[in-house]
């Protein structure tokens, strides 16, 4: 039997206007029920949620104590994940050093364990039914609006299919148009597909191309 009434027993509540606001600040109420002094001390798994004072403390026989708990801006979407752990174990000996000292030095046979689980209230409501609607709603609206992103995207692809169709084209007429040069002897001679010259003309071009460079 726990030398302590925790209330309350089993979900810390907590309630907020908004999802990333701040949670009124909320009691573990704890009660000594033995004729000895208790020590305890309030933990949890996401203290980076949560602020707790005080997280260690003494109870005096027949004396209540409250732990106050807040929730912190942006926490409370994932609250549902947290636990609280209460601690508490019978000082048999009056005590009146440090808490927190003493906590370090406790044998963990003599501790007494007590689980508390999360929930957040917004506007009314559990919290997770406003997150469950808004992804429900989030994912009508997408389903909704993939056709007309499936048709932006088939008029992206024959846009990009029409840019590849004129750029082959031009590619192919400035191929046609190219002028192809070849090295004679060390001088170049420019050869045209249009018009042709021909095998005579040529041959009397490269004569006459020696006779320039190469004089006797």
């Amino acid at each position: 039997m726990s030398p302590l009434q925790i209330s309350p027993q089993e979900t810390l509540t907590f309630s907020v206007h908004q999802s990333n606001s701040e949670s009124l600040p909320q009691a573990i109420k704890m009660t000594n029920n033995r004729d000895v002094q208790v020590a305890y001390k309030v933990k949890t798994t996401a203290p980076e949620h949560y602020r707790v004072k005080p997280t260690v403390g003494l109870i005096e026989p027949g004396q209540e104590v409250e732990v106050s708990v807040q929730l912190t801006p942006g926490s409370a979407v994932t609250a549902s994940r947290d636990r609280f752990l209460v601690q508490c174990v019978p000082i048999t000996a009056p005590f009146k050093g440090d808490i927190t000292e003493y906590w370090r030095s406790v044998e963990q046979g003599k501790v007494t364990e007590h689980r508390l689980r999360c929930k957040v209230i917004m506007n009314g409501s559990p919290i997770e039914e406003k997150v469950d609607h808004l992804m429900n709603s989030s994912m009508h609206a997408a389903v909704q609006a993939a056709p007309n992103v499936a048709d932006r995207l088939l008029a992206i692809e024959n846009k990009l299919k029409s840019i590849e169709q004129k750029a082959e084209a031009t590619h192919r007429q400035t191929r046609n148009t190219l002028l192809y040069h070849t090295d004679i002897f060390s001088g170049v001679i420019s050869v045209h597909f249009i018009p042709a010259v021909s095998r005579v003309q040529l041959t009397t071009r490269v004569h006459s191309y020696r006779r320039t460079c190469c004089p006797v």
